[in-house]
């Protein structure tokens, strides 16, 4: 299963990208933690980042334990400081 996921701002920035390919395995419940953990394996320079991250699929905001499927729209939104 493969999944595009969209990168914004620092992510963006430590990757080099705006966009990854992430795969997994056929037929493995796949869910946003999961995820979380094979864009550390794939991009150890997010490290200090990706854990603070929120992620969203198909433009609604989405838990840990969110399942995704094959084809689905990801985007890792780091956080965002200002005023």
């Amino acid at each position: 299963m493969k999944l595009r996921v969209r990168l914004f701002a620092g992510v963006k920035q430590l990757v080099g990208h705006d966009t990854v390919e992430v795969e997994f395995a056929e037929g493995v419940n796949t869910t946003v933690a999961q995820l979380r953990e094979q864009l550390l394996t794939q991009y150890p320079t997010l490290t200090s980042l990706v854990g603070r991250c929120m992620f969203a699929v198909d433009n609604e905001y989405a838990s840990e334990d969110q399942r995704l499927d094959n084809g689905t729209e990801v985007a890792c939104i780091p956080p965002v400081s200002g005023g």
